[in-house]
């Protein structure tokens, strides 16, 4: 089966930090860039409604390649029910925006 997420984050609501420890892993936190953090959110949020859980932000943690392109680690219990996986994190002006495509095992 395959199910999609998306999800926008205004950037300027990340300037309340004392909840960061709940949401970022501490390699997502070394970015310390409101956008890069945004866009972060945006696609653990995707997540969720992709997968149909709640929010269980420390479940993901989101890496980049040398090229920019980010990708997901998951816990193990997400990853036993995702087959494969595509992301994309955008940024413009005040938001960040994320889409995420998942092919789920059957």
């Amino acid at each position: 089966m395959i199910s999609i997420g998306t999800d926008i984050v205004y950037i300027k609501r990340l300037e309340e930090k004392k909840f960061f420890e709940k949401i970022f892993h501490q390699s997502e936190l070394r970015h310390n860039n409101s956008q890069k953090l945004a866009g972060i959110i945006a696609v653990k949020e995707a997540c969720f409604k992709a997968l149909g859980v709640s929010s269980r932000w420390l479940e993901i943690e989101v890496k980049y390649k040398k090229s920019g392109q980010p990708y997901l680690v998951f816990s193990n219990e997400l990853k036993s029910k995702i087959e494969d996986y595509s992301c994309s994190i955008s940024h413009d002006g005040e938001y960040a925006v994320a889409v995420v495509i998942f092919q789920l095992k059957e």
